[in-house]
């Protein structure tokens, strides 16, 4: 993502870009766990489960705004530690990481 943003929550860093344009499906997600933090897969593919699952869960309290504003975004979720964190941590911080990309939602919590 040459022209995006960055925002970071200790271990999990997030890029995005915005566009105007109309697409379908409005926002695009990527997951990402390096494998040279990693070299096993089943670590790589469960920490990447535990990011979509808290992604997928926490979605639809934010994309509502891009849907009003006719906005396109392309989202990059990277796992930056060594650890293997637990669910609760990863939603925590992917929770977050989405309150800072839409700054005038008000949370349900």
């Amino acid at each position: 993502m040459k022209n995006g943003m960055r925002n970071t929550k200790e271990s999990i860093h997030l890029y995005w870009n915005e566009l105007q344009e109309d697409r379908n499906p409005p926002v695009k997600v990527l997951f990402s766990v390096p494998k040279r933090r990693f070299k096993k897969a089943v670590d790589r593919n469960l920490l990447k489960r535990r990011m979509r699952e808290a992604y997928r869960l926490n979605r639809s309290k934010f994309i509502n705004v891009d849907l009003a504003d006719n906005k396109c975004r392309n989202m990059m979720f990277i796992y930056s530690t060594n650890d293997i964190e637990s669910f609760t941590e990863i939603e925590n911080k992917i929770v977050l990481l989405l309150k800072g990309l839409y700054p005038s939602h008000e949370s349900d919590n």
